[in-house]
């Protein structure tokens, strides 16, 4: 990574990073970031091409956003815009890989830092973020006790609470949301993929062997296909599985996309 000065005229990208959905919804972080961001590309007299916004931690290597933004920067040859070192990484293995890359990263809040300063700040920033898990877990460790003790807690709200998580209602409603969603998906699944199906269903005479042919014809799996980086299937080593190409000629049948009753009728349960 080498490290931007300030440049007149520069193409930019943003990332913006933020640790939960619910920070992010409310525009905790997210909108200073991005004001602090264009304030700087204003000051440079750059452009901006983009911006990607990721609910993710920072203490996580594997991060699908970040991963897209550095693609996008290297095609375009763009330096990438983080408006503070620890919302690029908390971990500083992390940022010293990236370090070591060929990716040109600005930092809005201070541009004008040595390589050295920043492996600095990289550490205090671990540091940081691995207080916050211990004095979280020291929190939840105390809550555990009084729960013990007098069998309930007053939560931050000032709610008297007898167990620890959300409560069954949030549980239940964010059940409902995920399989409204998860069903969703897996239609959209089918409708892509179901000529695919069909090619190989011609070919099977189970379901075992129609997971072979999928597999074999590099046919996205659900995983694949709802994963937020999408993968190459030729890349990943994951496959079908019988019981996973069970579902989808299912869904196919039940969805009105292809009449499959006459092969399923034939192969019986193999």
């Amino acid at each position: 990574m080498m490290i931007a000065t300030k440049k007149k005229k520069a193409r930019y990208v943003l990332y913006l990073r933020v640790s939960t959905k619910r920070q992010g919804n409310e525009g905790i972080g997210i909108d200073a970031q991005r004001d602090i961001c264009q304030n700087f590309i204003k000051q440079n007299q750059g452009t901006n091409l983009a911006e990607f916004v990721e609910h993710e931690s920072g203490r996580k290597m594997y991060r699908p956003i970040l991963n897209e933004a550095i693609a996008f920067c290297e095609k375009e040859n763009a330096i990438l815009l983080v408006s503070h070192l620890d919302r690029l990484a908390r971990r500083s293995l992390f940022f010293n890989q990236l370090l070591e890359s060929n990716l040109e990263v600005a930092f809005a809040t201070y541009p004008d830092m040595p390589r050295i300063g920043l492996q600095v700040m990289a550490n205090f920033a671990e540091e940081t973020a691995r207080s916050i898990a211990e004095k979280t877990q020291i929190g939840l460790n105390v809550r555990k006790k009084e729960l013990k003790k007098k069998g309930y807690f007053i939560s931050k709200t000032g709610k008297k609470r007898t167990k620890l998580g959300p409560s069954l209602a949030t549980k239940k409603k964010a059940a409902q949301l995920a399989g409204k969603t998860s069903t969703r998906k897996s239609i959209q699944h089918a409708q892509d993929i179901v000529d695919d199906v069909l090619r190989a269903m011609s070919r099977s005479s189970s379901y075992k062997e129609l997971a072979k042919e999928l597999t074999q014809s590099y046919v996205p799996t659900f995983r694949q296909f709802n994963a937020k980086k999408k993968t190459n299937p030729r890349d990943d080593d994951s496959g079908w599985h019988p019981s996973s190409a069970r579902n989808t000629v299912k869904r196919i049948h039940d969805e009105g996309l292809a009449d499959c009753s006459a092969w399923v009728g034939k192969i019986g349960k193999k």
